[in-house]
């Protein structure tokens, strides 16, 4: 509608309005003045190639109220007795998972490393990494993906190394997916985790995401996915877990134990696609000491073993969903696969041992075979005809003094 060029100044005073809302005032190098206040019903749009976005020269009473931005994603404001055209501060915010307050996330806009200092942010793009983004000592770092993909050409792009660190990963859009890309094994003989690794005193929380191990073997890799460090902690709330194939254990994750320290895990509404592990737990592997705490709705498919507990048990933070459905084996000799018991938990959890069942004895879950419950009825049929082979000939007498 008006072009306003270099060193020029547009007076406005009165009602003034354009009523054609594609039509604008468009300031290249000059100004509005305002010669008095505007009226009410004034109405207009205003651009400008200021890079400060500066559009008058002075301010009167109520002039952002008529003087509009055209535009798109900017507002007129008054600042420092003139007006200006900002950009409009977009905020990203969640329920924060651990201190359930509201918390505005900060963008994050750099495509090819993560943020690794405190704080919330969220991806504005996918981001394609090429060497591990470490989580440091003492930060706690959450990333909402936002839809995007967290993707990597190089061995475990995610790691949670510091002590005390803490990793949050959520996803408020859905779709969003961490993996490694590559198409071959670069792993050598280092063996722990292929996608995220969690250090000792280190925790990482996940919710809604999907964590994806690549397709190729690694030889010398325990943790398909996501490998769990002696005294690491790992916590899943509707996360979707794609194993892979790995020469040692847990083809989706890899708990870690020793003398003094021991992996968590806990897994809420999670699903777990097992890969395949040369050595044990085609989707966990649990030693000595360890707990997988499950609650919610769980579902692992595929593999063999699938849940392999090397004397580690289960624990049940709550019971089980219906259409829960998960196989655990043990190496334990007395069977027992938990530490505790949630209603119908048998019902859900099988036994891939061949020719185990599970049952429920003194108040957990154990694995037991079930030849020896045939045993025991084939014996017992046999004592039954035994008997009756014995008391024939008697009942022949009998009827014959009849």
């Amino acid at each position: 509608a008006i072009y306003v060029g270099t060193n020029t100044v547009l007076n406005l005073s009165g009602r003034v309005t354009i009523d054609n809302e594609t039509s604008q005032v468009y300031l290249d190098g000059g100004y509005i003045h305002f010669a008095d206040k505007l009226s009410a019903y004034s109405n207009l749009l205003v651009n400008t190639s200021n890079a400060e976005g500066k559009i008058s020269d002075n301010y009167k009473e109520d002039a952002e109220k008529y003087v509009l931005s055209g535009k798109d994603g900017y507002t007129v404001k008054a600042k420092d007795d003139a007006l200006y055209l900002e950009a409009d501060i977009v905020t990203h915010t969640h329920i924060c998972k651990t201190c359930k307050s509201e918390v505005t996330f900060t963008e994050w806009t750099d495509t090819a490393s993560l943020p690794k200092t405190s704080g919330h942010y969220y991806l504005a793009d996918d981001v394609t990494v090429n060497a591990q983004q470490s989580i440091g000592k003492n930060q706690d770092v959450t990333i909402c993906l936002n839809g995007h993909k967290i993707k990597s050409t190089a061995k475990r792009p995610i790691g949670v190394t510091g002590e005390n660190a803490v990793l949050t990963l959520l996803d408020c859009v859905g779709g969003g997916e961490i993996t490694n890309t590559a198409s071959n094994d670069t792993y050598g003989t280092d063996g722990s985790g292929r996608i995220i690794i969690v250090s000792k005193n280190a925790t990482l929380n996940a919710y809604d995401v999907t964590i994806k191990s690549p397709t190729y073997k690694s030889a010398n890799v325990s943790g398909g996915a996501v490998n769990i460090s002696a005294g690491g902690t790992a916590n899943f709330n509707g996360v979707k877990i794609i194993g892979g194939e790995v020469g040692k254990n847990g083809g989706a994750i890899n708990i870690g134990a020793n003398s003094t320290a021991f992996g968590k895990l806990s897994l809420c509404d999670t699903e777990i696609k097992a890969g395949a592990a040369d050595g044990s737990g085609d989707a966990i592997y649990a030693p000595e000491n360890t707990v997988v705490e499950l609650s919610g709705k769980i579902i692992i498919t595929g593999g063999n073993s699938q849940i392999f507990l090397s004397k580690g048990l289960l624990h049940f933070a709550d019971k089980l969903s219906e259409g829960s459905k998960l196989g655990v084996t043990t190496t334990d000799t007395t069977g027992k696969l938990s530490d505790n018991y949630a209603e119908n938990a048998e019902t859900y959890v099988q036994s891939t041992k061949a020719g185990y069942g599970v049952i429920v004895k003194d108040g957990a879950l154990y694995q037991q075979k079930l030849l020896t419950t045939l045993s025991n009825i084939r014996t017992s049929n046999e004592q039954k005809n035994a008997k009756l082979s014995v008391l024939s000939p008697l009942l022949n007498l009998l009827k014959e003094a009849k």
